[in-house]
C-alpha cells in the first residue's frame, strides 16, 4: 500500500510555465496520501505549489540541501546541507575565470542572488515569480546553492564538466535540463532526504513513490518502491522506472495516481 507520495517540481508537477495544472492541483488536494516536494528549487521558490496544494509536511529544497516545514511565521529547517563557504566561493571564482559569460546565481535559504541583470535572470523571474538580489560580493550566509543559468543552451554542458573534473566529490553538480547547471552540497542528493522521510515516518520502501523527469531525480526514483517517469523525461530515468505517464502537460501525476490507487 503506497503511503507517501514524492514528486520532483520543474518538468514533473509544473507544466512549461512553471505553473500546476488545474486538473492536477485539485486531485492532488483531495488525494489521501501525503506528498512531498522534491526539488533543487529553494524554499520560495517552492511557496506557491505548497499554499496550492495545501500541504502541510516537511518538504525537500536544493536537492535535500534543506528539508523543512513551512508555517505562517516562515520556514522551520528539519535538516540543512550547504556547501562550505570557501568551497562555494572557489566554485564562483572558478567559473569566473573559466566561464566569464556565465551567469551566476546563489542562493541561501531565503534569497537569490546576482551579480547582474541580463536575460538569463529575467528568464527566471518570468518562470518563478520571484524577485532576486543584486550583489557586489557574496556575503556571509550560508549557501545552499550556486546555479549558472544559461537560456540559450550553449555552455551547461562544458560547465559541467569541467566542474565534475576541477571540483569531484566535493559537491553535486546537476544539470537540470538544457538551461541549468546547479551545484549543491555533496550531502544534497534526492534519496538521501526520501530516506531522511521515509525513518521520520517509519515506513517501507515499497510503500513509497516517486515521479520525476531529469538527470537529479535518478537516485531519488531508485529509493522508492514505485517509481514513475514522466513522457517528457530523459531517457535516462525513463529505463529505470517502473512506469512510464503522461507528461506534466497531460497531467501525467494523475494518469499514474489515477492507476495505482490509494489503496495499492
Amino acid at each position: 500500500m503506497i503511503k507517501q507520495i514524492f514528486s520532483d517540481m520543474d518538468g514533473t508537477i509544473l507544466n512549461g510555465s512553471g505553473e500546476i495544472n488545474t486538473k492536477t492541483a485539485d486531485f492532488l488536494k483531495e488525494y489521501p496520501i501525503p506528498l512531498t516536494l522534491v526539488s533543487a528549487r529553494a524554499p520560495m521558490e517552492m511557496e506557491f505549489a505548497i499554499d496550492e496544494l495545501g500541504l502541510t509536511g516537511p518538504q525537500i529544497a536544493f536537492n535535500s540541501g534543506l528539508i523543512f516545514e513551512k508555517s505562517a511565521h516562515g520556514i522551520t529547517k528539519l535538516l540543512s546541507h550547504p556547501i562550505p563557504h570557501d568551497l562555494a566561493i572557489n566554485i564562483i571564482d572558478f567559473i569566473k575565470k573559466e566561464f566569464p559569460k556565465a551567469t551566476i546565481s546563489w542562493y541561501t535559504a531565503n534569497s537569490w542572488n546576482v551579480f547582474e541583470f541580463n536575460e538569463d535572470v529575467d528568464y527566471q523571474v518570468r518562470l518563478t515569480k520571484r524577485k532576486y538580489h543584486l550583489q557586489t560580493e557574496i556575503g556571509k550566509e550560508d549557501i545552499y546553492k550556486i546555479m549558472i543559468l544559461d537560456v540559450k543552451e550553449k555552455i551547461t554542458r562544458p560547465l559541467t564538466a569541467a566542474l565534475r573534473k576541477n571540483f569531484p566529490n566535493l559537491v553535486n553538480t546537476k544539470t537540470t535540463g538544457p538551461k541549468y547547471c546547479e551545484i549543491t552540497s555533496c550531502k544534497a542528493i534526492k534519496s538521501s532526504g526520501i530516506r531522511y522521510i521515509q525513518k521520520m515516518r517509519n515506513l517501507q520502501k515499497e510503500e513509497l513513490i516517486a515521479f520525476g523527469d531529469g538527470e537529479n531525480d535518478l537516485e531519488m526514483l531508485k529509493e522508492v518502491g514505485v517509481s514513475v517517469a514522466m513522457e517528457n523525461a530523459v531517457n535516462e530515468v525513463k529505463e529505470i522506472a517502473t512506469m512510464v505517464t503522461d507528461s506534466n502537460e497531460e497531467d501525467g501525476l494523475v494518469t499514474a495516481l489515477s492507476k495505482i490507487g490509494p489503496s495499492q
